[in-house]
């Protein structure tokens, strides 16, 4: 989840529906988490400090972003009968 996190934050995240499908979670849920990871324990994989805090200060955004979003998973189809 880090991994994935730190990947797409040069792009300021991936598509909600890419979380979903990959990790089953909202983004929001996805974002607390990856979160709650990084400041509760000591990751290895992050390289420097300051890679570290921005990448926590990066999830901390994101999911106060989707907090009030509803989960919107590919595209809304309306089938007319």
């Amino acid at each position: 989840m880090i991994d994935f996190a730190r990947r797409w934050m040069p792009f300021d995240g991936s598509a909600d529906d890419e979380i979903f499908t990959t990790f089953g979670l909202s983004p929001s849920d996805f974002y607390r988490r990856v979160h709650e990871m990084l400041a509760g324990s000591t990751v290895s994989r992050i390289n420097g400090h300051a890679n570290r805090r921005r990448l926590v200060r990066y999830c901390a955004r994101k999911a106060e972003e989707h907090r009030d979003r509803p989960l919107r998973v590919g595209p809304t189809v309306v089938i007319a009968s």
